[in-house]
């Protein structure tokens, strides 16, 4: 797979085939990473927010106070505008 960006690259061309296999590959590789890392800080979060937060609790003590989850989705929302906002002020600028 590794031939093959280049020759893409510089304007080449390779067969469907090879096409298909690489970006499945490429998913592949991406899906794990992204389930590998969600894996690893989604435990270490969790057992952080149960010793020190929690002193010991469950986590879904949480999912019962509906003023702390609807606070949390809100500033969730914040979050991806701001983002959003961020990203169209850069290409608006950086053209």
């Amino acid at each position: 797979a590794g031939a093959a960006a280049p020759v893409i690259l510089a304007g080449g061309q390779i067969r469907l085939g090879r096409a298909v296999g690489i970006w499945a590959a490429a998913t592949l590789l991406v899906a794990l990473t992204a389930w590998a890392a969600t894996a690893v800080i989604g435990f270490a979060l969790k057992q952080v927010i149960e010793t020190v937060f929690l002193k010991g609790r469950e986590v879904e003590l949480l999912f019962s106070q509906l003023p702390l989850i609807a606070g949390a989705l809100f500033a969730a929302g914040v979050l991806i505008i701001f983002a959003a906002a961020l990203v169209a002020a850069l290409d608006y600028y950086s053209a």
